[in-house]
């Protein structure tokens, strides 16, 4: 008896295929190996055997059969045995697959193909996603056949218990591997070439002819004059076809209008008899085309069969089922292509996979590894069985921020394939595993940098980060953020107590004051309730001691002492001085209440702006990332507004009365998550592949592919409009063109109902493609003015309400240019003005201002309307801003005895290569201040150096080259420069400056005249 199902394989003959997928199409009798056989079988028999040996040789137990023709030369006998042996070739237990070749009936046998074409979905996603043959060999070299999924991982599996010994096992079981992989490549193609096969035979007419002369021959009841009427006409038909001028003539059988291919059938049928046959019976006899047994789509099967019920001959009769055929064909190879597409996009995953677990066992540096390696790919190596989920893999990535390890939640809940999800766990394992080491030094150097621990405190808290085994869960002992947040806690702690008797001790220290209240510094829960605390306590010694003074000079010493406890005056000394003028204590007390004021005033300015910083780090770095949905603008535009707020209230309505009153922010965010979850983009791709019939595969993955990047539903939206237009661009057919555009102009979300009726009305009656389009077009162009005009009042909003990125993505869906670019501008236009103002503001907080002063300048920052609005402040700023040293250069001419000075690093380098004497640094200069002139005379070599613009334009006119602006001089008079003149010298070198009052008084006693100070350096 022959082996079990999974070990034969069948010949091409009886049209199987163990690849669960197309059938291949008939192949001719001739077309089978001959044997020899006896010389006095009849031709019958000998083709009979002929058969039945290539089933043989296949292992299939056939002998009864065999015996039977060779005893048995009447041709009902032969052919019952023939089929018998084919019936053993197909079956399986007591279940018969149901269909043979019919030698006696062409026609019959292309029927039983195109039925078995027609594939379930199981049979489907058979085909197309699972890997259904392959071959191997097992480790004593016996080959193993198998083809089903079961067994190809059976297999898999038992290769990799074959690894624990050594890594030549190891090499074999990969080797055996590999064999097995190429074949299942090797077998899917075979599924490929046979749809193809099965398509092309379909299509050709050579091979129609020839089929049509097999079917003929083996008519027996011809008579001679019936086959010489039928060579004659077909070799016209084949002439007609051959002369044929047009190449459009020459339609392949997929067309219903193949006029070639109709009349070889017509001929066919003609020579068979059905001539002869009744109207009725040739119906009763079109079993397929009455039932659609061959699923048609159904369009086209209600047009075919109309014409059916309706016709009055056996010709038409006998048309009409070529046509069922030929659309029926058409159908399936259009799914061919479909099907081939998606094969070849499974395979390269199934070539990633391979590769993937291949260079996994290359890397492996341990048997142990290896192993691991052959055992996962044993687990995912079919890819129907393997489906990403999240689960306890990222519970343990304790060393990434958890808003990030979210974020990899999600990529991973969007990976297709088992390889793209491997291959994300193994980027966050390695990312997580480098972060523990750098998250440690910057713990340690935040710690050295808390000012209030001893430094045992801080080495005993870094003995504790090196220890630690995980950065992030706060909560947990052992984590590198919870051991920084200890040592934070107790620095501030340390601080506290710190400041509190820091404050105790200068409150009690005042004159007089020793035991004052000090009872409200004690209970401060924070070190700016401490600064409050002092601040009430000196208004308390100002009304009760200064104020009391019993004389002036009593209160102006009281009064000092306050003086120098208030943090916020910047020149102490002067208002010491100034309290000095006054001559009564109740003068004294009013100045000092003044001083006392502006001081609180600063305080209180500071206090607020560490409260709206600490606001703000909270929105950005905690608040904010939380709404992971929110796209790339929205994110922007909120973290604009956050930057901008000028108070804690101001940072907390972005989160609750931004815009409309509601919660704008969680209200974006919950519209962005169901414009993009995974399952709306799946409906989606599902609606792409099943709607849009006119599109080739490759169009149709293009569309998915953009519905898979998107980021909203506008992405989506475009790339259905674009495959929209598209199929009905390709749609040939007027009656299926007007159905296709009257859906789309229900689609069109913008017209009236109205509207929509009557477009479609107009539609309906075209009497052409062009004039459906055109009409479509019309639709199109009216909704997309009315959404133009929906979406500008929506950009005013966004603008009112100041959110630019989102507004400027926005234009993007406007459709007419002009538009664009005018709210594009706009857009643009206000996010320059907010970069240029968020510019602005970083420069006034890291300025030296005080804090009252900053406040201001930042409020009008924030009140700008314009770029120059802008600059004006930032004039203020750099108005206020205090010098910043420059660095001057001082280089000696031995030639001419005269001392050069420069800012420029680059003309003193000069000079010294040309021979001048560098004498290093002069003074440092200021950044601004008053301009000191330089000037060159020509004759002499000399310059001169002046802070009077007037000089400078005076010695200008005696001759001398004016040079411009050479440096500044301190507007603050931090540092003296002296200038000296030598009355006897000739040439260069008649005037010193310098800031050491010893050179300039050994000068002098060298006979130099003093011209005094002529300009300041910084301090």
């Amino acid at each position: 008896m022959y082996k079990s199902k999974k070990n034969w394989v069948v010949a091409p003959v009886v049209l199987v295929t163990l690849l669960g997928a197309f059938a291949p199409a008939t192949i001719s009798l001739g077309n089978v190996v001959t044997v020899a056989a006896a010389e006095d079988m009849s031709d019958a028999q000998k083709d009979a055997l002929n058969h039945l040996a290539d089933l043989t040789a296949k292992g299939i137990d056939v002998t009864t059969e065999v015996n039977n023709i060779k005893t048995n030369s009447d041709s009902a006998t032969i052919l019952t045995n023939v089929k018998a042996a084919f019936v053993k070739a197909v079956e399986n237990g007591t279940e018969v697959n149901g269909y043979v070749v019919n030698f006696d009936n062409d026609l019959k046998a292309k029927e039983d193909a195109l039925t078995k074409l027609t594939l379930s979905p199981t049979e489907k996603a058979t085909y197309t996603f699972t890997q259904t043959i392959a071959k191997t060999t097992d480790k004593d070299g016996k080959e193993v056949a198998f083809s089903t999924d079961t067994d190809y991982k059976q297999v898999v599996n038992s290769i990799t218990g074959l690894t624990a010994a050594d890594y030549q096992k190891l090499t074999d079981a990969l080797a055996a591997l590999e064999k097995a992989y190429n074949y299942t490549v090797q077998a899917n193609q075979k599924v490929l070439d046979n749809a193809t096969e099965f398509a092309k035979q379909n299509v050709d007419f050579a091979t129609k002819v020839a089929t049509a002369k097999s079917t003929v021959a083996a008519l027996a009841d011809l008579t001679n004059s019936q086959r010489l009427k039928f060579e004659s006409d077909l070799k016209e038909i084949q002439n007609d076809y051959n002369n044929a001028t047009a190449e459009a003539q020459k339609i392949s059988v997929v067309s219903s209008s193949s006029n070639f291919y109709d009349r070889v059938d017509s001929l066919v049928n003609t020579t068979k008899g059905y001539n002869n046959t009744t109207l009725q019976t040739a119906k009763d006899a079109s079993t397929q085309l009455s039932g659609n047994t061959l699923s048609l789509d159904a369009s086209v099967y209600d047009s075919i069969k109309k014409q059916f019920n309706d016709a009055t001959t056996v010709a038409q009769i006998q048309s009409l089922n070529q046509q069922y055929f030929t659309a029926v064909i058409d159908q399936k190879a259009k799914l061919a292509a479909t099907w081939g597409a998606l094969y070849k996009d499974q395979q390269a995953q199934k070539d990633a996979l391979v590769t993937y677990y291949k260079d996994k066992v290359k890397a492996a540096t341990t048997p142990t590894a290896m192993n691991q390696a052959v055992t996962d790919f044993g687990t995912k190596a079919l890819l129907d069985s393997y489906t990403p989920a999240v689960g306890t893999q990222f519970d343990n990535f304790n060393n990434i921020n958890p808003l990030k390890v979210a974020d990899y939640k999600e990529q991973y809940k969007q990976t297709k394939f088992p390889v793209e999800s491997m291959q994300l766990l193994e980027k966050v394992t390695a990312e997580n595993t480098a972060a523990l080491a750098p998250a440690k030094t910057d713990a340690k150097t935040a710690i050295d940098g808390l000012a209030n621990l001893t430094q045992t405190q801080k080495d005993d808290y870094k003995k504790q980060i090196d220890a630690a085994t995980r950065v992030y869960t706060a909560t947990d002992n052992g984590s590198v953020i919870n051991v920084l947040n200890v040592a934070k806690e107790a620095n501030a702690s340390s601080e506290l107590n710190t400041a509190k008797e820091a404050a105790k001790k200068a409150v009690q220290g005042l004159p007089e004051n020793a035991t004052a209240d000090v009872s409200a510094i004690t209970s401060a829960a924070n070190v700016t309730a401490v600064k409050q605390a002092v601040l009430s306590a000196l208004e308390t010694y100002r009304t009760g001691k200064v104020a009391a003074a019993t004389s002036a000079e009593q209160a102006v010493k009281d009064a000092q002492a306050v003086i120098d406890l208030l943090d916020y005056i910047q020149d102490k000394d002067a208002a010491k001085k100034e309290l000095a003028t006054k001559t009564t204590a109740a003068d004294v007390s009013t100045l000092l209440e003044t001083y006392l004021t502006l001081n609180k005033t600063e305080f209180d300015a500071e206090k607020d702006a560490q409260a709206l910083a600490d606001a703000k780090a909270a929105a950005l770095n905690e608040k904010l990332p939380k709404l992971t949905y929110l796209t790339e603008e929205q994110v922007k535009d909120f973290t604009a507004k956050i930057n901008a707020a000028k108070s804690a209230t101001d940072v907390e309505k972005v989160f609750t009365t931004e815009g409309t009153g509601a919660n704008a922010v969680n209200a974006t965010n919950r519209k962005f998550e169901l414009e993009t979850k995974p399952q709306a983009k799946a409906d989606f791709i599902t609606d792409t592949n099943n709607y849009y019939t006119n599109l080739t595969a490759e169009q149709k993955a293009n569309v998915v592919a953009q519905i898979e990047a998107a980021k909203s539903q506008d992405d989506i939206d475009k790339a259905l409009d674009a495959a929209k237009k598209l199929s009905a661009e390709q749609t040939t057919d007027l009656g299926t063109l007007k159905s296709t555009l009257n859906e789309y102009v229900n689609d069109l979300s913008k017209l009236s109902s109205d509207k929509k009726t009557a477009y479609t009305g107009l539609i309906s009656a075209a009497t052409s493609l062009d004039e459906a389009r055109s009409l479509y077009q019309q639709a199109v162009a009216e909704n997309n003015k009315l959404a133009d005009k929906a979406l500008v009042e929506e950009l005013q909003k966004d603008l009112d309400a100041g959110l630019y990125n989102s507004g400027l993505s926005a234009t993007k869906g406007l459709n007419d240019e002009s538009l664009k670019a005018e709210w594009t501008k706009k857009f643009q236009d206000a996010l320059d003005l907010v970069a240029a103002k968020e510019k602005l503001v970083k420069a006034i907080a890291d300025s030296e201002l005080t804090p009252t002063k900053k406040a201001e300048l930042t409020k009008e920052a924030n009140a700008a309307k314009s770029l120059d609005d802008v600059k004006a402040v930032q004039d203020k700023l750099d108005e206020l801003a205090p010098a910043t040293a420059v660095q001057l250069y001082r280089a000696y001419n031995p030639n001419s005895g005269e001392h050069l000075y420069t800012a420029d690093k680059a003309e003193y380098d000069h000079l010294v290569s040309l021979g001048w004497k560098g004498e290093g640094d002069a003074w440092k200069a200021a950044s601004k201040g008053a301009p000191v002139y330089r000037l060159y005379n020509p004759n002499s070599g000399e310059h001169f150096y002046t802070i009077s613009e007037s000089e400078y334009n005076d010695v200008a006119k005696a001759g001398w080259k004016k040079e411009g602006v050479a440096f500044y001089s301190d507007a603050n008079k931090g540092v003296e420069v002296f200038r000296l003149f030598n009355p006897n010298a000739k040439g260069a070198g008649s005037h010193h400056y310098t800031t050491l009052a010893s050179e300039r008084d050994d000068l002098i006693k060298a006979g130099w005249k003093y011209e005094n100070v002529a300009f300041f350096g910084l301090k």
